[in-house]
């Protein structure tokens, strides 16, 4: 089941009868480039964004737990690339924390439920 992941699995961890893993939103995304003094607009597909999921061992009932998506992906133009993104994410007590790791950008961390549930950001952490 985590083969047929549409992006390559990142940090698959099991807790409590279910295996947690983030895998990456990869979208088309139209940047405008300059060419030979002139204005361009290119369509390449990057990564917009990161998930959390979680499925039952058997491979059954996959859900996702925590998405991000970069803010700015939300213009239909970008003017500049997508910094890199990465999840680091630790389980425990039934919560789990989640440090969303933004390039050149404070890090933001959440705190929630091991479903999702009750997701509220504790902080960040400075770029």
């Amino acid at each position: 089941m985590l083969a047929e992941e549409e992006s390559e699995i990142d940090h698959p961890q099991i807790y409590n009868g279910k295996i947690y893993y983030s895998t990456e939103i990869v979208e088309n995304v139209v940047y405008r480039t300059m060419q030979d003094g002139k204005e361009q607009m290119v369509e390449e597909e990057d990564t917009v964004g990161i998930r959390l999921n979680r499925m039952e061992l058997s491979g059954t009932g996959k859900e996702t737990v925590f998405e991000y998506r970069y803010q700015e992906t939300e213009q239909e133009i970008m003017e500049s690339r997508i910094p890199s993104l990465r999840l680091n994410y630790e389980i425990s007590g039934g919560e789990i924390i989640v440090e969303l790791v933004i390039d050149n950008e404070p890090h933001p961390v959440y705190r929630m439920m091991t479903d999702g549930s009750g997701q509220r950001q504790i902080g960040q952490i400075p770029k």
